[in-house]
Parts: structure tokens; sequence; C-alpha cells
């Protein structure tokens, strides 16, 4: 299958804000047409693109600091979907097998 064009950049991180902002990956992922996993991708290529940001010599401090709180925002809505997912995977689960209740 031929892959789709490239997306315009403002449109990518007009989604990544979103997504820190508090909004569910799935769910942007069916707004923007795209699978869950290329949310997923774009989100990590915004974290890596803040990381080299933030290492690249001549970076100020501010531009350091606010560098890092975006990539810490982006590692915890990350962990906190995880955590939320395996709860319900947990729930589903201990609801099947009564026997762990």
């Amino acid at each position: 299958m031929p892959r789709k064009p490239t997306r315009p950049a403002k449109e990518i991180e007009r989604a990544v804000r979103r997504y820190l902002e508090g909004e569910a990956a799935p769910a942007l992922a069916k707004e923007y047409q795209i699978s869950r996993a290329g949310m997923y991708l774009w989100i990590r290529k915004a974290q890596e693109q803040v990381t080299r940001t933030a290492l690249k010599p001549g970076t100020g401090p501010k531009e350091t600091a606010r560098n890092e709180r975006i990539s810490d925002k982006l590692k915890i809505k990350q962990l906190t979907e995880e955590n939320e997912l395996l709860k319900r995977r947990l729930f589903e689960l201990m609801s099947k097998y009564k026997e762990w209740g």
C-alpha cells in the first residue's frame, strides 16, 4: 500500500500539543486519520526533538528548562495512558478469573 504524504510540521505540532493538554492519543489518531501507532510515533519524535534541542550547544538555561518540562510532560502523559491501559486489562482478567478476587 502506498504511503500517505507527510503531514505539515504545524499539524503534527498541533496534534502533539493537544495530546499534552490532555486529549487521548487514540481520539487524536482517529481525528487526524492515522493509526494509533502513527500518533505515538509523532509523540516520540516530538520528545526526541525536544531532547536534541536541549542538548544543542548554545541553548540557554531557560530554553533547556522549558524543553525538559515538555519532555517530562510527554513522558508522564505516556506513562499515565499505559497505566490506565494496564489497569483496564487487569480488571478484565480479574473479572474473567474470579479466583483472583
